[in-house]
């Protein structure tokens, strides 16, 4: 389908937030992303996840952070000018009846907070913990948007890397979250981040196939 760009929000020197108006409803799960195209390159489609949705104006929120040639481009872009859109596909989506730890690296945060504010926002028992980290606070992009996030199921932690040497480790989860073996654990950021995070949890006892993740560059 078509979108036409409603609304271009600076965040920081590389990053925006878009609000695009959908031909049609928009149905999906949190979590979830659609793919983005350029009209006159349809084939060309890169992933974005669907941060927000206002399914009265039918209008969807993306976050971009300049990453080579097509997020340059798209950075470039003014309201009313069009992009096509597929979707939604994506199987790293909120399960709906177990406790979870969120576990966000920079622009990583975007999948995770619409899982986020489907929980505050739905009547759950879901007890939700949040570390987040970026390199500065003026880098945290949504900050603003969880900090309105007063439900005391959810915990959040922030970290700031320019300040403390590391990100969050299985150590510092743990102090927070005891009952690790009890959560499903969704982490999204760089690989690496990832990848260490994981080998840390499962050191700790977490079944992998409790561990979900999704690689953001």
């Amino acid at each position: 389908m078509q979108a036409t760009i409603k609304r271009i929000i600076p965040q920081t020197d590389d990053v925006s937030i878009f609000w695009l108006g959908l031909e049609s409803q928009l149905h999906y799960k949190p979590g979830q992303y659609l793919m983005f195209a350029f009209p006159d390159i349809p084939k060309d489609k890169h992933a974005f996840s669907i941060v927000k949705y206002d399914p009265e104006n039918q209008e969807v929120m993306i976050i971009v952070k300049k990453h080579r040639e097509f997020t340059s481009q798209l950075l470039e872009k003014k309201p009313g000018q069009h992009m096509l859109v597929f979707g939604p596909y994506g199987r790293f989506t909120l399960e709906s009846d177990t406790d979870a730890v969120f576990i966000a690296g920079g622009i990583g945060i975007t999948p995770l907070f619409s899982m986020l504010e489907y929980l505050s926002t739905h009547d759950n028992s879901i007890r939700a913990t949040l570390f987040y980290s970026t390199r500065t606070r003026e880098e945290m992009v949504l900050l603003e948007e969880l900090e309105k996030f007063a439900d005391a199921r959810i915990t959040k932690q922030y970290r700031f890397t320019a300040e403390y040497p590391r990100r969050f480790s299985g150590d510092d989860i743990e102090e927070v979250v005891p009952d690790l073996y009890e959560q499903i654990f969704y982490i999204c950021g760089p690989p690496a981040m990832i990848e260490d995070l994981r080998g840390q949890l499962i050191a700790k006892g977490v079944p992998e196939d409790r561990i979900r993740s999704e690689r953001f560059h």
